[in-house]
């Protein structure tokens, strides 16, 4: 379905499992420490809620919770 691939990334991609409650907090989080979100906060068909963002070496990462 594409979801989370982005081919001008390189390396891999990590997920963080959290509460539901806790992905709108980490989302907060991240934007105070300015990080690059790729996607903020959406709620996917397969279940999840999910952020995606980069670390500094262009990997991406993701929190999510299901839902």
């Amino acid at each position: 379905d594409g979801v989370g691939v982005r081919p001008e990334l390189p390396g891999g991609q990590i997920a963080f499992l959290v509460q539901p409650d806790e992905v709108e907090l980490c989302y907060q989080q991240l934007l105070a420490k300015g990080v690059e979100i790729l996607d903020p906060p959406t709620d996917q068909p397969r279940g999840h809620r999910t952020v995606y963002f980069s670390d500094p070496e262009g990997n991406m990462l993701e929190i999510y919770a299901e839902i």
